[in-house]
């Protein structure tokens, strides 16, 4: 391996950059009372590549690296002629690697069935995908429970209201609506699972708010006329 490349892109490397940068801003703000803006400079490991159809995408420019470092590790190991597959999540990175990788085992005759079974794709990647395209089915249903979640949350007198009927429901007060997150696609389970469990105390809140709605129309209605 090229010792240079490993000397530019080894992680002592961007500590020291990191270190100095952080010195830099001290240096700065020591002298000035101005706001700061963060910037990332993450295009300077990726080359821009125009497609024929005008349209941009983005080539890294580590995954020869990648690839000969994970090739040291093989041949560290003694796993040259071992290997069977390699499971990977679906960034496009891996892609480019595994492809550079499964060549070079093919070239050595290494893998079993040209590699047709080398690359694994992340399962629970793709079981993400599958949930959400079901969680479509229902997605009327999770809006509104999202916005009815994230009106109790925002309103105190609302959150009063609901605490109050869970004690009438004789709900244990440690138990709460949980709010699902996007980066959790488990969580929308976990969510609809909490609502449900306290589908009385959502009716009777809802009932609650019909009747209060319904007396303020009628005296709108009133001051109107």
């Amino acid at each position: 391996m090229d010792d240079n490349v490993v000397q530019t892109n080894g992680p002592e490397n961007v500590v020291d950059v990191n270190a100095q940068t952080q010195e830099n801003v001290e240096d700065k703000d020591e002298s000035s009372d101005r706001k700061r803006k963060l910037t990332s400079d993450v295009w300077l490991e990726f080359e821009r590549i125009k497609n024929k159809d005008g349209s941009q995408s983005a080539k890294c420019n580590h995954c020869k690296t990648l690839f000969r470092q994970i090739i040291d590790c093989i041949l560290d190991w003694k796993l040259d002629e071992k290997l069977f597959s390699m499971v990977l999540d679906n960034a496009s990175v891996n892609d480019a690697m595994v492809r550079t990788l499964k060549s070079w085992l093919c070239d050595r005759s290494a893998i079993p069935l040209n590699g047709k079974l080398f690359h694994v794709c992340c399962s629970a990647h793709i079981l993400k995908l599958v949930v959400q395209d079901g969680l479509k089915v229902i997605g009327e249903f999770i809006h509104k429970v999202k916005e009815t979640i994230k009106y109790l949350k925002r309103s105190p007198y609302a959150t009063q209201n609901f605490n109050s009927m869970k004690v009438h429901h004789k709900i244990k007060d440690k138990k709460k609506v949980q709010m699902d997150w996007p980066t959790r696609w488990n969580s929308t389970f976990l969510m609809i699972k909490s609502v449900l469990e306290m589908k009385g105390v959502f009716w009777r809140l809802a009932q609650t708010y019909v009747i209060i709605n319904s007396i303020q129309l009628t005296r709108r209605g009133k001051l109107h006329k």
